[in-house]
């Protein structure tokens, strides 16, 4: 008796394109350090971490800057990469694009 065999449909998300890094990695954002880096995501939650990730809108932070940005310790420094992503964002895609996608300014 022969045995049929049945694939699996695929069903597979298509794929966002990704761009490279908006901000140069390989050093602490918040104290200059070189060791102990961590990627943080300038926009969290959901959907902003996806867009942070597909626009290259990440920088590298050590394991305490990490924590202190991401606990909203230090805000002068959250505020402060928050609007460089949008600055630098905005020189590539333009400011209605920014608007479209994030949906708010953080250089007022």
């Amino acid at each position: 008796m022969k045995v049929q065999s049945f694939q699996k449909p695929q069903h597979k998300k298509p794929r966002t394109k990704k761009y490279r890094p908006l901000f140069p990695l390989g050093f602490c954002w918040g104290c200059h350090c070189e060791y102990g880096l961590e990627r943080h995501h300038l926009y969290g939650g959901n959907p902003d971490r996806r867009l942070s990730e597909q626009y290259g809108l990440y920088v590298s932070l050590c394991t305490e800057c990490h924590r202190n940005v991401t606990d909203e310790l230090d805000r002068e420094l959250c505020t402060r990469l928050k609007q460089e992503g949008q600055r630098r964002f905005e020189a590539v895609w333009g400011h209605e694009k920014w608007m479209k996608i994030f949906q708010k300014n953080y250089l007022d």
